[in-house]
C-alpha cells in the first residue's frame, strides 16, 4: 500500500510539474525561442521518465498546430521530441499513417516522431518513405530515425543504404547513432573509396562503435576487409583521416588480459590442475 501511495504522488508532483512548465510556455513572449524550446525539451524528459496524462499530451500536441511551431524550427522539433518520448500510441495512430503522405512535410513529421519516440512499428512505414519519398531532406530524416531506433531490424535497412551514393553521409551518421558493431563491415567502403568527408565520418564512426564495445572485446570486431580498410586509411592522402584512423588502430590493438593463473592444489591420492579443477566445478554445477 506504501509503494502505492509513492507511486500515485510521484505522478502527482509528475503532472504539477509538467503543468507549471506548459504553463511557463504560454507566458513565454513571442519571440523568445530559447526559453520555450528548453522548456518543451524539458517536458519531454519529463513524460520520457514518468509518461503522459491524456491533458498533458494534447497540450503539448496543440502547441504543434500553433503559427509560432511552424515559424521557428527549434520549437517545432522540441514539440516532436516531448511527443514521441511519451511513446503514445494514441500518436502513433495520428502520425504515422503520414508515412504515405505525399506531402513532404507530412511524412517528414511521422519520421521525427517515430526517430524520437524510438519506435520499432514505425520501421516499415521509414523504410516506405526512403522507397517513395523524392525529397532528400525527408529521407534523411527517416535515415536517423532508423538510427535513433537502432533495432536489428533497423541496422539491416542501414548497412543496405550505405550503398544508395544520394544517403551514404546521412546513413554513416545514423550507424554512428546505432553504435553496434554488427555494421562495422558495413563501413569498409565508404572508409576507403568516399569523398573525404565520408572517410573522416566513417572513420569517426567505427570508433565510436568500438568505444562502446568493452576493451578487451574491440579487437574482435574488426574482420579482415575492415581492418584492410583501416590500414588504407591509415596511408590516406588526408592527414584527418590518418588521424581518425589511427585512433581506431590503437582502440582495436586492445589487448585482453591474461585470465589469472589459480596456485595448483595438491590432494592425498590425486593431483588437481587448475584446468581439470574447473571442469569438475563445471560437472558438480
Amino acid at each position: 500500500m506504501e509503494n502505492s501511495n509513492i507511486c500515485h504522488q510521484e505522478k502527482v508532483d509528475c503532472e504539477v510539474n509538467i503543468t507549471l512548465l506548459l504553463q511557463q510556455i504560454d507566458n513565454c513572449s513571442i519571440d523568445d525561442v530559447s526559453q520555450k524550446t528548453e522548456l518543451l525539451l524539458s517536458v519531454g524528459r519529463i513524460f520520457e521518465k514518468q509518461g503522459a496524462s491524456a491533458q498533458s499530451l494534447a497540450r503539448v500536441y496543440n502547441l504543434l498546430q500553433a503559427r509560432q511551431t511552424w515559424q521557428y524550427p527549434q520549437i517545432r522539433q522540441a514539440v516532436l521530441f516531448a511527443l514521441g518520448k511519451s511513446r503514445s500510441p494514441a500518436l502513433y495512430k495520428i502520425f504515422f499513417p503520414f508515412f504515405k503522405s505525399p506531402d513532404p512535410k507530412l511524412s517528414m513529421l511521422a519520421c521525427q516522431l517515430a526517430g524520437y519516440a524510438r519506435e520499432e512499428q514505425a520501421i516499415d512505414g521509414l523504410e516506405r518513405v526512403l522507397c517513395e519519398s523524392k525529397s532528400q531532406e525527408v529521407c534523411e530524416v527517416a535515415v536517423w530515425a532508423l538510427g535513433q531506433i537502432g533495432s536489428e531490424q533497423a541496422r539491416r535497412i542501414l548497412a543496405r543504404l550505405l550503398m544508395r551514393a544520394h544517403l551514404i553521409d546521412a546513413t554513416i551518421r545514423a550507424t554512428g547513432a546505432a553504435s553496434h558493431p554488427d555494421l562495422l563491415p558495413s563501413l569498409t567502403a565508404p572508409l576507403c573509396f568516399g569523398t573525404l568527408s565520408q572517410r573522416i565520418s566513417a572513420a569517426q564512426t567505427i570508433r565510436i562503435i568500438l568505444e562502446s564495445q568493452p576493451e578487451p572485446e574491440r579487437g574482435r570486431y574488426l574482420d579482415r576487409n575492415l581492418r584492410e580498410s583501416l590500414a588504407h586509411a591509415l596511408r590516406d592522402s588526408h592527414p584527418s583521416v590518418r588521424e581518425e584512423a589511427q585512433a581506431v588502430d590503437e582502440l582495436s590493438r586492445s589487448v585482453q588480459p591474461e585470465p589469472e593463473v589459480e596456485p595448483e592444489i595438491s590432494h592425498p591420492g590425486y593431483y588437481l590442475s587448475p584446468s581439470s579443477g574447473s571442469s569438475m566445478a563445471m560437472a558438480c554445477l
